[in-house]
């Protein structure tokens, strides 16, 4: 483990010989095209890359499967980017392993394959994009590796496993099969970077050597708060194709929804994100529920709402939605699983309800109370701007990098 002392001790080099002034040749691997961008793991892998990009020579390699996306990449990324390529996905040309998780053969390219064989280039770094990335590393010719994760994959399968029967018997070979898969690759790589203290301890017994905590951040400069709309919309934001959300929306329209209503008649649910899918499309046939489907501007989908509500019973890692609301100035309703991970206290930065009476209560009571809504909001907004900045997460980050190249922190 990198701790935080190591990590002051490298930012304390402020001399014409820190570590900071190395400029590295980078590769970056990319399996999930990270578009539309407002969604979770999308928003972190951009900001790494402009990140990066911005202090060294970054080439990205990115899978993807519709133009749209191509175009919206560009047009975020590609000024950061020494060089950008992209890789059409097309399914019909992946070969199925049963030995592998199928969310591995699901990003395995023989196209994406061939363009790696084809670089010459040794790189100073190369980073793979989670554990999908990591069928690619073969193809890699670097000499420092990193595999940055943005959750525990074998930890969401096995929860899935536990909250869906009639899909039990598959999540469980599935999770046993992605454990595997992450035990026999997560050693491979010199560094492992994982987004909270508990996905740390989930993936120390099962690797030797560094793991750095890189925490999710927020683009709190750039995202102003929207002005307070004590409406009767609550919302709820994130990718709508990803089970642990679809979930949360069921769980929320199905338990919490009809008791809401009985205490305040005429709330709405606001459902927005990315690639709904069919079985979140249907729910807009209730009239208390509208969807969003790839809204432009989430912030504009935040000045119609009192509240995000973020009902996650699944998941792993921590959640970016989360600290957006909070940099919205969007009171924030979470279970505790919702908020695992981050630097957040119940009724000082937001409230942790896990029951559908807690939800009713918390939503009656931020709607009632214009000082408890506006120390909810002053409070996490101001954590998200002195502790969650994107910035100063990865600028830790490449910090503890240079080091390690350097070879500047002893005992690592």
């Amino acid at each position: 483990m990198i701790n935080r002392d190591s990590i002051q001790k490298i930012l304390s080099l402020t001399g014409k010989d820190a570590p900071a002034n190395r400029r590295l040749n980078i590769l970056l691997i990319v399996p999930h095209a990270p578009y539309p961008y407002y969604t979770g793991g999308a928003r972190r892998c951009i900001e790494k890359i402009r990140y990066f990009g911005k202090h060294h020579k970054l080439t990205v390699i990115i899978l993807y499967k519709r133009d749209r996306q191509k175009r919206g990449i560009r047009k975020y990324i590609g000024r950061y980017c020494h060089n950008l390529v992209f890789v059409k996905d097309f399914r019909k040309e992946r070969e199925n392993n049963t030995l592998l998780p199928e969310k591995i053969n699901q990003v395995f390219s023989g196209r994406l394959v061939k363009r790696l064989q084809k670089i010459k280039t040794v790189f100073d770094v190369a980073m793979f994009e989670r554990i999908h990335a990591a069928v690619y590393k073969p193809y890699v010719k670097a000499r420092y590796t990193i595999l940055d994760e943005h959750n525990i994959e074998s930890d969401i399968l096995r929860q899935y496993a536990g909250f869906s029967s009639s899909q039990s018997e598959i999540a469980c070979q599935q999770a046993e099969l992605m454990e595997r898969f992450e035990t026999e690759n997560w050693p491979l790589f010199e560094l492992r970077t994982v987004v909270s203290e508990q996905d740390r301890k989930e993936m120390q017994p099962r690797c030797n050597g560094g793991i750095l905590v890189v925490e999710n951040g927020v683009d709190s400069a750039n995202i102003q708060p929207v002005k307070y709309n004590n409406s009767n919309t609550i919302l709820f934001m994130g990718h709508l194709a990803y089970k642990p959300n679809i979930e949360a929306v069921k769980y929320f329209v199905k338990e919490i929804m009809p008791a809401l209503i009985k205490e305040l008649p005429d709330m709405k649910l606001c459902v927005a994100g990315a690639s709904p899918t069919q079985e979140i499309l249907s729910l807009k046939e209730l009239e208390y529920v509208e969807i969003e489907a790839d809204p432009d501007d989430m912030g504009r989908m935040g000045e119609r709402c009192c509240a995000a509500i973020v009902p996650l019973f699944l998941g792993g890692g921590t959640r970016i939605k989360i600290l957006e609301a909070m940099a919205m100035g969007l009171p924030v309703i979470s279970t505790t699983m919702g908020c695992e991970g981050l630097a957040v206290k119940n009724r000082e930065h937001l409230l942790i309800c896990d029951t559908p009476a807690e939800f009713v209560d918390a939503v009656q009571e931020i709607k009632s109370s214009s000082h408890f809504r506006n120390e909810l909001r002053k409070n996490s907004r101001y954590l998200v701007k002195t502790r969650c900045r994107w910035e100063s997460i990865y600028r830790q980050y490449e910090a503890v990098l240079l080091s390690k190249l350097a070879g500047t922190v002893a005992g690592q």
